[in-house]
C-alpha cells in the first residue's frame, strides 16, 4: 500500500462494511470452490465485480471466520485487490451471547496476520466446538465483553460493529434481546458503529426512529450509522428476496481506505453518507487541486532557502498546514498570493523566477494552471499573517474592509452632484472675479459706479456740443448712431454666441459617441442646432442690414447740415457725435450686464446653497445603502440551503451593524487651513492662530457644517456680526494667495469632503464597540463578517488564525464554523493549533520540514499513520498523525481526548 495515494488527504469513497463469501452458509452460488485454482479464479470475479460497482473497501466478515485456514478465501481475494488498489479489511461476524444471540462485526486492520484472527475466534467458542456449521450459524458462548477482553489481550484494536441492528438478531430488533440489557449493551463504549438495512432519513414514528434522533433518551448517545450489502452473491439477480449482491447496499466514507479510516468514521460520524451519488459531487465549487514545483527554486533574493521539487496534491475540503519554525509552513501559503497578486509584505518579497504553479479546479471541473510572475487574476479570500490585526487596530481600515465586505463602494461620488456643484462653484468664481477686474489704469472695470459716471461724462460731452441751430439734426444723426452701435455690439454678440454654440456641438457629439460605443446603451442621436446656427446668421444679417440704411440716413443728414449753412467743421463734429454716443452705449451696456450679474449672483449662491440638500440625501443613501446590505447578509440569500443559512446565522450572531454621517473635525481643519492665511488670523500668547482660525469658524459638528455650507451666519471675526460664508469671502487677506476659490471647493465638492464627512459602519461585537475588545475578539468579528459576506464559492487561505483570533473563539465556534463551511469551500489554513488540525477534523494534513534552507512537504489524512521510509528527509519516518502529536502543542492530547471518549485508550 502506498502512503502517496492518499497523499490527497480524506476523499469520498464508497465502502461495503458487510460481505461474505462462499464460506457463509447462506452463500447463493452452490459452487465448491475446494482448489486453490478454484479460489483464485473466484477472488478474481470477486474483485472485479467489487471495481465494477466502484468499490474501494469492502470489509469480508464470514460468520465465525473459519474452522481451518484453508478455508478461507480472504488470503486470494487480497492478493487479487493489490492489483486495484482495493482494500480489503478482514473480519468475522459473530453471534454473542446476548439475548436470543446478538450478531456482530469485528473488523481489524487490512494487514492483520488471519492465523492472529483465527485464533482469537477460537477462543471465543468452546475448545473444539465446530464454527462453521453446514445447515446453521454456531453462537459463541463469550458475552460481548467477554469478546473485547480477548481480543484485547492479544495487542489487537479492531472496530465493532452492531450487525444487521434492526433485523432478526440485530440489537434493535425485538425478538433479539430487550429491556436494560438491550441499553447496557446499546451503550458499551467501543460498540459506535450500527449497521441499519436502510438510509436514518427511512425510518419514521417508531422506537428505531426514536433511537436514531436521540429522542428516547434510554438509548441517546453518539452512533456512526452504515448500510451494508450482507452480501450473499457477486450477481445481480433480483428474483432472490432478502439477499443482495456484493456492493448492492454501501456507504460513502470520507476517508483513507483503511481500518484507520474506518475508526475516524466513529470520532466523525459525518464522514459516513447514505446516497447514490458521491457527495463530493452534492456542492461543486472551484479549489486549488495542485502546486507543482518543477525543480528546486530559491525563494528570496540572496538566500539559500529553497522549495524543493515536489508535487503536492490539494485536497477540496479543509486544508491544514502545519510545521515548526522555520519549516516553510507560511511560505507555501505566501507563493500562493504571490502567484496571483494577492500578498502580503513578505509575499511581495518572494522572487521565484520560474518552476512554481499553482492548479485552479473550476466548478465545472476543468483545471487551469496559472505560473508564479505571470499576470493571473484570480477571486479567493485570503487572510496573511497578521494582516487582520493590522485590519481591526485601525477604524478606518476595518470601515474600509466592512463596507467592502458588505459590497459597498467607499466613499462613492455622486458624478451629476459633483459636475453641477463644480459648474455653480466656478460660475461663481468667475462672477467674483469678473466683479473684481481692473484695467491697465487700475480702474475697475465691472463696477456699476464707475460705468455710470463715465457714461455721464460723454452724455455731458455730447450736449456740449449741441447748440440751438444743430440740435435737431445732432439729435437725429445721435439716435441713428446709437442704433448702430447697439447692432454692432449686438452683431459681435451673436457671433461669439455662434462660436460657443459650435464648439459645445463638437464637444457634445464626441461625448455622445463615446457613450453610443456602449454595446448595451440605446443610441443616442446626436444633437442638431443647424438650424438655430442658421437663425444667428439671419439676425446676424438682418443687423447687418439696418446698421447699412441707418448709415445711408446719416449721410443724408451730414448733407442736411451743409444745405442749411453750418460752418463748423461738419465731419469733425459728428464724428464726435458718433465718438460720444457709442461710449454712451457701450456703458450703458455694460450698466444693464452689471445689474443683471447683480441679480444673476445670489441667485447662484442660492443654487449653490439648495444643492446642500443633495449633499445631505447622498450621505444618508449611503447610511441606508450600509443597513440595506446588512439586513440583505443576515436574510441569506435564495437558494441557499437550511445548512447554508445556519452557517450564516452563526457566524453573524454576535455581530450587529447600523450607520451614520461620521463629521471628523480634525480632518476638516486640516483641509480647509490649506487656504486660509494664518497671519491674517492674529494670534495672541495663548492661543495659537489654528486655534483662532477653529474659534472663528466654528465648526465641531455635521450640523454645523451644513449650516456653513448653507450660508447661515456663523462665522465670527473681529468685532463684526457673525458672517455667512458669503460674507466671509469678500474679506481680503484671509485667503493664502487670494486662494478664497479653493477653500470654497474644500466644503462642496467630495474630492475634499470625503476626507472629513462619510456614512461609516457602527459596528459591535456581543454589544461591545471594537475600542472595547481585545485584538482577539477583534480579529473575531473581522473574520466573522469576512466569512459571512462571501461563504459559499472561492477557496480561503487563512495564515495562523491563532495569531489573530481569541482562542476560546477558535475552540468553540471557529472550528464548528470550519466543519460546516469546508464543504461549501475549501480552507487551507497554515496553523500551530492543535484544535484546528483535529477538532476541525482537517481532510487533509500537509507537513513542512526544512533540511539545510530546502523546504519539503509531505501530505496525508488526519487518520494516517502509515509509515513509510521514502518520506523525504528530515521528515521522520512516521505517519501524519504522528507529526500532528510531535510538531502541535496538545496534538497527543487532542487525539486521545478524542479516543478516550470511544472507548479506545
Amino acid at each position: 500500500m502506498n502512503y502517496k495515494s492518499y497523499d490527497r488527504g480524506s476523499e469520498w469513497r464508497k465502502w461495503d462494511l458487510h460481505t461474505h463469501t462462499p464460506l457463509d452458509v447462506e452463500w447463493l452460488d452452490t459452487t465448491a470452490y475446494i482448489t486453490e485454482e478454484e479460489k483464485k479464479r473466484f477472488a478474481e470475479q470477486y474483485v472485479a465485480f467489487a471495481v465494477e460497482q466502484g468499490l474501494s473497501v469492502i470489509a469480508i466478515t464470514d460468520h465465525n471466520f473459519c474452522d481451518s485456514l484453508d478455508q478461507l478465501f480472504i488470503p486470494y481475494i487480497q492478493e487479487e485487490a493489490k492489483r486495484y488498489n482495493l482494500t480489503i479489511l478482514p473480519g468475522f461476524e459473530i453471534t454473542a451471547n446476548a439475548g436470543s444471540g446478538v450478531h456482530l462485526l469485528v473488523v481489524f486492520p487490512e494487514k492483520t496476520l488471519l492465523s492472529t484472527i483465527k485464533s482469537i475466534v477460537d477462543q471465543l467458542f468452546y475448545p473444539g466446538q465446530q464454527k462453521i456449521a453446514a445447515n446453521a450459524v454456531p453462537h459463541s458462548s463469550k458475552s460481548i465483553d467477554e469478546m473485547k477482553e480477548i481480543i484485547g489481550s492479544a495487542g489487537l484494536e479492531p472496530v465493532f460493529i452492531f450487525a444487521h441492528a434492526d433485523r432478526d438478531k440485530g440489537v434493535l430488533h425485538n425478538h433479539t434481546i430487550s429491556g436494560q440489557i438491550r441499553i447496557d449493551l446499546w451503550k458499551k463504549p467501543y460498540l459506535n458503529i450500527c449497521q441499519l438495512s436502510k438510509s436514518k432519513s427511512e425510518y419514521s414514528n417508531n422506537f428505531i426512529a426514536n433511537v436514531i434522533s436521540g429522542s428516547d433518551l434510554n438509548f441517546k448517545r453518539e452512533m456512526t450509522y452504515i448500510v451494508a450489502s450482507d452480501c450473499r452473491s457477486i450477481t445481480i439477480d433480483q428474483s432472490v428476496q432478502g439477499r443482495n449482491h456484493l456492493g448492492e447496499k454501501f456507504v460513502w466514507v470520507k476517508a483513507d481506505p483503511t481500518i484507520d479510516g474506518l475508526k475516524q468514521t466513529i470520532y466523525e460520524p459525518d464522514r459516513v453518507r447514505v446516497q447514490e451519488e458521491n457527495p463530493q459531487d452534492d456542492y461543486n465549487k472551484p479549489y486549488f487541486s495542485k502546486i507543482t514545483i518543477e525543480e528546486p527554486v530559491t525563494i528570496f533574493p540572496g538566500k539559500q532557502v529553497k522549495f524543493n521539487k515536489g508535487i503536492l496534491n490539494l485536497n477540496s475540503n479543509l486544508v491544514t498546514i502545519i510545521g515548526g519554525r522555520g519549516t516553510g509552513k507560511s511560505l507555501i501559503l505566501d507563493a500562493i498570493g504571490k502567484t496571483f497578486g494577492n500578498g502580503s509584505a513578505r509575499a511581495r518579497n518572494i522572487h521565484i523566477e520560474q518552476g512554481f504553479s499553482v492548479a485552479y479546479t473550476k466548478e465545472d471541473d476543468t483545471v487551469k494552471e496559472y505560473r508564479i510572475n505571470e499576470e493571473n487574476n484570480l477571486d479567493y479570500l485570503h487572510v496573511h499573517q497578521g494582516h487582520v490585526k493590522e485590519i481591526v487596530e485601525d477604524p478606518h481600515l476595518l470601515d474600509l474592509e466592512i463596507k467592502q465586505m458588505l459590497g459597498i463602494v467607499s466613499d462613492i461620488s455622486d458624478e451629476v452632484l459633483d459636475t453641477e456643484m463644480k459648474s455653480i462653484i466656478d460660475r461663481i468664481t468667475k462672477f467674483r472675479d469678473w466683479f473684481e477686474e481692473t484695467g491697465i489704469d487700475g480702474q475697475p472695470l465691472n463696477k456699476k459706479s464707475y460705468h455710470e459716471s463715465q457714461k455721464k461724462k460723454y452724455e455731458d460731452l455730447l450736449n456740449n456740443i449741441t447748440v440751438e441751430s444743430n440740435k435737431e439734426l445732432i439729435m437725429n444723426f445721435s439716435t441713428s448712431n446709437a442704433e448702430i452701435s447697439t447692432r454692432v455690439i449686438s452683431i459681435e454678440d451673436l457671433r461669439k454666441i455662434k462660436l460657443k454654440v459650435q464648439s459645445f456641438v463638437s464637444e457634445i457629439t464626441s461625448d455622445i459617441n463615446m457613450a453610443n460605443q456602449n454595446q448595451y446603451a440605446e443610441v443616442v442621436p446626436h444633437l442638431e442646432l443647424e438650424e438655430f446656427v442658421l437663425k444667428l446668421d439671419d439676425a446676424i444679417t438682418s443687423h447687418q442690414s439696418r446698421i447699412d440704411t441707418l448709415q445711408e440716413e446719416n449721410e443724408v443728414i451730414r448733407r442736411r447740415f451743409i444745405e442749411i449753412g453750418i460752418r463748423e467743421d461738419i465731419s469733425t463734429l459728428l464724428n464726435k457725435v458718433e465718438e460720444y454716443q457709442l461710449l454712451i452705449e457701450k456703458f450703458k451696456k455694460k450698466i444693464d450686464e452689471i445689474t443683471e450679474r447683480e441679480k444673476q449672483y445670489p441667485e447662484l449662491i442660492l443654487k449653490r446653497t439648495e444643492l446642500v440638500d443633495r449633499i445631505k440625501e447622498r450621505l444618508s443613501s449611503q447610511v441606508e445603502k450600509i443597513e440595506k446590505s446588512w439586513e440583505q447578509l443576515k436574510q441569506g440569500k435564495a437558494g441557499w440551503s437550511q445548512e447554508q443559512t445556519s452557517i450564516i446565522n452563526l457566524l453573524l450572531r454576535d455581530i450587529e451593524i447600523s450607520a451614520e454621517i461620521y463629521f471628523d473635525k480634525e480632518a476638516f481643519y486640516d483641509t480647509i487651513c490649506n487656504y486660509l492665511s494664518k497671519t491674517k488670523f492674529k494670534t495672541t500668547k495663548s492661543e495659537s492662530s489654528e486655534e483662532r482660525i477653529r474659534r472663528c469658524i466654528s465648526v465641531n459638528t455635521y450640523e454645523e457644517y451644513l449650516a456653513l455650507i448653507s450660508n447661515l451666519p456663523v462665522i465670527e471675526i473681529g468685532d463684526e456680526h457673525k458672517l455667512t460664508l458669503e460674507d466671509f469671502i469678500i474679506h481680503e487677506g484671509y485667503f493664502v494667495k487670494s486662494s478664497s476659490s479653493d477653500f470654497i471647493r474644500s466644503l462642496f465638492e467630495s474630492q475634499h469632503t470625503k476626507k472629513y464627512v462619510k456614512a461609516i459602519t457602527k459596528i459591535k461585537y456581543k454589544g461591545k464597540e471594537p475600542a472595547e475588545l481585545s485584538v482577539g475578539q477583534r480579529g473575531t468579528l473581522y473574520i466573522c463578517l469576512k466569512l459571512a459576506t462571501n461563504p459559499f464559492s472561492t477557496p480561503f487561505l487563512f495564515d495562523q488564525p491563532e495569531d489573530d483570533l481569541d482562542n476560546q473563539f477558535i475552540v468553540s465556534e471557529l472550528i464548528p464554523i470550519f466543519r460546516a463551511l469546508k464543504q461549501y469551500r475549501q480552507i487551507i489554513i497554515a496553523t500551530h493549533n492543535a484544535n484546528l488540525v483535529v477538532n476541525a477534523d482537517a481532510e487533509q494534513v500537509i507537513v513542512a520540514g526544512n533540511a539545510g534552507e530546502i523546504l519539503s512537504y509531505v501530505s496525508g489524512s488526519l487518520e494516517n499513520t502509515f509509515k513509510n521510509p521514502s518520506i523525504i528527509d528530515p521528515l521522520k519516518n512516521q505517519g501524519i498523525r504522528e507529526h500532528v502529536c510531535d510538531i502541535l502543542e496538545g496534538g497527543e492530547r487532542a487525539f486521545e481526548k478524542r479516543e478516550r471518549k470511544y472507548g479506545f485508550k
